[in-house]
């Protein structure tokens, strides 16, 4: 069974000030029965979110603000794209334009990178 989970979202600029380098698994932990969001940069023109999702968890179905790139990171999950699934697995991205209904479905741990072009 896979339950809805609203995105627990919260912005860190990770580039503030003189850090350079991280480690992105480390950024945003999994946790349970949960979708776990982190803005990592966010400005005017862009968005990097890495996402962490438990399994059996799915996000709401929203629409693409700009246009997407999704990389998964860990595992694998099913992205619903209007009504066409597509299967993202480890090191693979996909692309999403601007106004796409999509949502994304986890029956295991699934971890994201998404980058947003707002303009």
């Amino acid at each position: 069974m896979v339950v809805e989970a609203y995105a627990e979202r919260t912005a860190m600029n990770i580039f503030d000030g003189d850090k350079r380098i991280f480690n992105i698994d480390a950024l945003v932990p999994f946790k349970d029965g949960k979708v776990n969001e982190e803005e990592v940069l966010a400005n005017d023109k862009t968005k990097i979110i890495i996402a962490s999702f438990d399994a059996h968890t799915r996000s709401g179905e929203h629409h693409a603000v700009g246009d997407e790139i999704i990389t998964a990171l860990e595992g694998e999950a099913m992205v619903v794209v209007e009504t066409k699934k597509h299967q993202l697995k480890k090191g693979e991205s996909m692309r999403l334009h601007k106004g796409e209904g999509h949502y994304v479905v986890a029956e295991k741990r699934f971890k994201a990178l998404i980058l947003i072009s707002l303009e």
